[in-house]
């Protein structure tokens, strides 16, 4: 049982988050899609939002934080406020009720 984040990283074969020098470039990546990318604003968004669970670059939250992301992205790029107002907070409670 190693509870140090940075080691437990592969357990059982199955890749829990990315590996810790790994994130920053990928967050990099993540966000330079999202400035320069020409898709709309909903699948920046569904990309943004399955791209930070998949890596998990916080020890903890990172389902809430990709949310607020999804959320931004609408906002910024075609919503305006209202995208703040979508209700994606009920995806998660969802998921977590599969779990």
């Amino acid at each position: 049982e190693d509870l140090n984040h940075e080691n437990r990283v592969l357990i059982d074969r199955i890749y829990t988050c990315a590996p810790v020098m790994n994130i920053e470039p990928m967050m990099d990546s993540l966000f330079s899609f999202i400035a320069n990318s020409n898709l709309t604003s909903t699948v920046k968004a569904c990309i943004a939002y399955y791209y930070i669970v998949y890596i998990k670059p916080f020890s903890t939250f990172s389902d809430e934080i990709a949310l607020l992301v999804a959320k931004s992205i609408l906002a910024h790029f075609n919503l305006g406020e209202l995208g703040a107002f979508i209700p994606l907070e009920t995806l998660l409670s969802q998921r977590n009720l599969q779990l």
